[in-house]
Formats: structure tokens, C-alpha cells, sequence
């Protein structure tokens, strides 16, 4: 894997995961830094020429969902979803209990 000095970061680490990364995998961890240092680029340029101001964005958590109202498929209860019921699971298919169609 051959890289310019600025990656060799990337490198290490793509070359210590275990197992090795996918080729898309490393494409995306390269063009991730490659956007990091531009973007540390341009800030360091702006420092220089003076203060600058930089505002940042929050939006609150939205308003989670009443799960009162949530019906589990499996047991037929509310208050929970289906990959979260405490119940046996029950197989509509074979008609036996410890797992699900899927």
C-alpha cells in the first residue's frame, strides 16, 4: 500500500485491523483523512488571518416514542418491541418454540 507521508496514520491502522479491511473499507478510512487534513487546511489558514467565529449546530434528542402504544408480533403485549419480548419465541411456520421463521 503505497501512500504519501501525510496517510501513513491511516496505514497503521488499516494494516493492524485484524482481519484486513475490504478495499472499499480503506478507500473510505483514506478519503476520510484526506477531508480531515483539508479541512485542518483551511481553518489553520483562516487563524492566521484572524479571529473567526464558528458556530455550531445541536439539535435536542427528539421526543422518543410512546411505547405504551407498541404492540409486540410475538407475544401480543405492549410496552416492547418483538426482538425485545422476554417470552419463549414461538415459530409460526414449525409451530415450535426457542426461535422465529427468520
Amino acid at each position: 500500500m503505497k501512500l504519501r507521508r501525510e496517510f501513513e496514520y491511516v496505514k497503521s491502522s488499516l494494516l493492524n485491523r485484524s482481519p484486513v479491511p475490504t478495499l472499499s473499507v480503506c478507500l473510505n478510512d483514506v478519503l476520510r483523512e484526506e477531508q480531515h487534513l483539508r479541512t485542518q487546511q483551511t481553518m489553520d489558514t483562516h487563524s492566521r488571518s484572524g479571529p473567526s467565529e464558528v458556530a455550531f449546530a445541536t439539535m435536542s434528542k427528539p421526543p422518543g416514542k410512546d411505547m405504551s402504544k407498541i404492540q409486540s408480533f410475538s407475544c401480543h403485549e405492549y410496552g416492547h418491541y418483538a426482538s425485545h419480548c422476554k417470552k419463549k419465541k414461538f415459530c409460526n411456520y414449525c409451530k415450535s418454540t426457542g426461535h422465529v421463521i427468520s
